[in-house]
């Protein structure tokens, strides 16, 4: 799988610029949200905005986006 360009979306920010999503990203983001359901946490209609929210906090610790 390539690495994938990703904008930020955040106008005035200083730190706006462009993010290169990996392959380590993606296999962190997916191993949270697996975790989410292997914990229980009922997903049949989609992950909310909270898991979404710390599936983001997890990447931003991690790879210091």
């Amino acid at each position: 799988m390539e690495s994938v360009e990703v904008t930020a979306a955040s106008g005035s920010s200083a730190r706006a610029g462009i993010i290169v999503w990996t392959n380590s990203m993606t296999k962190t983001m997916l191993g949270f949200l697996a975790g989410l359901v292997a914990d229980g946490k009922r997903t049949s209609s989609g992950f909310r905005d909270v898991h979404h929210r710390q599936c983001a906090a997890v990447l931003n610790e991690q790879f210091k986006l």
